[in-house]
């Protein structure tokens, strides 16, 4: 049961393989798409798994990412993020939208520091010259947060009656179907 909270490699891929086992929704690759996918797990060449993984989420959400360091500095493609998974949370009159002194680029990024913040993301110790300035922990703490709220509301949207779903229950879910 600790494994999935530990993150035992092989626990987790042989979760993935049965999902994908017990519920196919894919027709088979061919040969040349497999290759294409095999030269998008090249993670020597453009950073880690972890910012690759926050990369596609961010495209996912419809936003065009080549470097998430650099892509964030501004501020303005974490207030969009912010503002398509929380609708509403960004006051677009506070922000400056083609920043270019690092003041602007700071207020931005503290705006979007104080929005997680008040959708009661654990982000101390960060703020927005921080982000500005591309420190590469903090970004990646600051969007995981971003993830996660986003995963959790997708969650809570096909939950029996729209209801909050706990961390716990999550965990629950995901070691009953290592079990089975």
């Amino acid at each position: 049961a600790r494994d999935i909270v530990r993150g035992n490699a092989k626990l987790n891929l042989a979760f993935v393989a049965n999902l994908f086992n017990n519920h196919p929704a894919l027709d088979p690759s061919d040969e040349e798409t497999l290759r294409a996918f095999a030269d998008l797990l090249d993670f020597d060449s453009e950073g880690t798994r972890e910012e690759r993984a926050y990369r596609f989420w961010l495209q996912n959400l419809g936003f065009e990412v080549n470097n998430l360091y650099g892509d964030v500095k501004d501020g303005i493609l974490l207030l969009k993020a912010f503002d398509k998974i929380a609708p509403g949370s960004v006051d677009w009159k506070r922000v400056t939208m083609s920043p270019r002194m690092v003041f602007q680029k700071g207020e931005n990024c503290n705006y979007a520091v104080s929005i997680g913040k008040s959708l009661k993301f654990s982000l101390v110790g960060i703020d927005g010259a921080d982000i500005a300035q591309g420190n590469r922990k903090l970004i990646l703490a600051l969007v995981w947060q971003m993830m996660r709220y986003h995963l959790v509301a997708s969650i809570k949207k096909l939950s029996q009656g729209g209801r909050d779903i706990t961390d716990a229950e999550i965990l629950a879910w995901a070691n009953g179907k290592v079990r089975s």
